[in-house]
């Protein structure tokens, strides 16, 4: 009994590893075809290669002396005009996608010289092998990058938390006060507001209702929108202070907004339903009783071709395409409708 039990348990756990393979999967092609900005800060190829290769973000840092080029390049091409910076070795960076060739893999990242985002690409002298699912995998190994230990990155979590709650301190008069009635008091008056990072359930920090917005400009300068501005700078003098924060451009947070992302996600499926001649129901009634009547070929012709009809010799690939015709009918109103769509012969 004990190994039958050993057995059913065995595949239980494979069965879980697929579900989650392939959920992680789905997941994965969703958020590389919904997220239109790496088309816009690198090119549409990575674009469509993070899709391919199931795409995951990922902090690294650098290892050694490295240069940030801003674009892919034919090795015997590249200069110095090609350099957006020389990256030091502990240079964090984030890790954006890539383009694995034979014999060396190139990293497109993301880093920040004082509050100008860069983005570029780190040529890496190895052929690196991702895991299929990069979100299921480690990042793999390499003599030039690597991951940030957990420890180096809470260090530099705690430095930035001391020096935001310092400057709070030292810009605003902050009050405390404990105890359930102080508290929803004090979170129903309009004299004064609570600095949530700072507070927790029992104990809450505040200050002048007045003052509030500084308590937040200094917690996005270290700790909220600027965060991986400190996090991947590549500038060890950066002062939020002085050299100001980051901020995105219009056609960036238009491409991230979640408004577009969901527009994105409907497109696709519309686009999908295109692709699959998805045609399940009556549009006059919505009755899903419909079956194909007639199909017919109405004409062939190339995906490439020239006005006289003759296949374009300058296409590799260029098949023959049929233009199909099919008549669908409705079985409950008798409505008919055409389908019209081209196919490989």
């Amino acid at each position: 009994m004990a190994k039958k039990s050993s057995k059913s348990e065995s595949g239980c756990a494979v069965l879980v590893a697929i579900i989650i393979f392939i959920v992680t999967a789905i997941f994965s092609i969703f958020s590389n075809l919904t997220n239109l900005p790496i088309a816009y800060t690198y090119s549409p190829g990575q674009y469509f290669r993070n899709i391919i290769n199931l795409h995951s973000d990922e902090l690294i840092e650098t290892k050694k002396p490295l240069k940030l080029y801003k674009e892919i390049n034919e090795l015997s091409n590249l200069n110095s005009k090609d350099v957006l910076a020389d990256l030091k070795p502990g240079t964090r960076l984030r890790f954006k996608g890539r383009k694995s060739l034979d014999n060396v893999t190139w990293l497109a990242v993301k880093a920040f010289r004082r509050n100008e985002p860069l983005y570029g690409y780190v040529l890496v002298e190895e052929s690196m092998d991702f895991p299929l699912v990069a979100a299921l995998g480690d990042f793999p190994k390499s003599n030039s990058v690597q991951v940030p230990s957990g420890e180096e990155i809470s260090k530099l979590n705690k430095s930035l938390w001391n020096i935001y709650e310092n400057a709070v301190r030292k810009e605003v008069k902050v009050q405390k006060i404990t105890g359930a009635i102080n508290i929803q008091k004090l979170k129903e008056s309009k004299q004064f507001k609570i600095i949530n990072p700072l507070s927790d359930d029992t104990t809450v920090y505040y200050c002048d209702s007045q003052n509030y917005n500084k308590t937040l400009q200094i917690y996005n300068e270290y700790l909220g929108t600027n965060y991986d501005t400190q996090l991947l700078q590549i500038e060890a003098e950066y002062k939020a202070t002085s050299d100001g924060i980051y901020t995105s451009s219009a056609m960036y947070r238009f491409l991230k907004n979640p408004i577009t992302r969901f527009a994105e996600i409907i497109l696709i499926f519309i686009f999908l339903a295109r692709i699959f001649h998805v045609s399940n129901k009556c549009p006059k009634c919505s009755s899903k009783k419909i079956e194909i009547s007639t199909k017919r070929t109405l004409g062939q012709f190339y995906k490439h071709q020239r006005k006289d009809g003759n296949p374009d010799g300058r296409y590799k690939d260029n098949p023959l395409m049929n233009k199909v015709e099919e008549l669908w009918v409705c079985s409950d109103c008798q409505n008919e409708w055409k389908d019209v769509y081209a196919e490989r012969n």
